[in-house]
């Protein structure tokens, strides 16, 4: 059974237009073939831009996949870089949360998920 978590700190770009999503995960099962691990990182809305229209803040999605060759391994780290929909990201406080989903070679399921806060910051 993987856990995951997110690095404490996240690293954005200088325009807040992009982030990079990442955390430690733990050693996979010996029957583990496949491991997908989805996360997002948001902000609230700048209500003080358009107060009518921001219902959703700033926010960056994406999905990783581990194949059986990079778990034997020992994967041990997660991380993608995705763009950000929904205005930019500045540097501060974000809630990141994801679900990992790991397949064995008998064709079991399991799902994990995780929130947290993090710091966003620039490089």
């Amino acid at each position: 059974m993987p856990h995951s978590n997110f690095h404490p700190e996240l690293e954005i770009t200088n325009d807040g237009s992009v982030i990079k999503i990442g955390g430690p995960m733990d050693k996979a099962d010996d029957d583990c073939v496949s491991i997908v691990v989805t996360a997002y990182v948001t902000q609230p809305p700048d209500r003080r831009l358009n107060p009518a229209v921001a219902q959703q803040g700033p926010t960056g999605t994406s999905s990783v996949k581990f194949e059986h060759a990079a778990i034997a391994l020992g994967q041990l780290e997660w991380e993608f870089t995705t763009d950000v929909e929904g205005g930019s990201l500045s540097e501060g406080w974000a809630y990141a949360s994801a679900e990992l989903v790991e397949k064995a070679d008998d064709g079991a399921i399991e799902k994990y998920t995780w929130s947290q806060w993090v710091w966003l910051r620039h490089p």
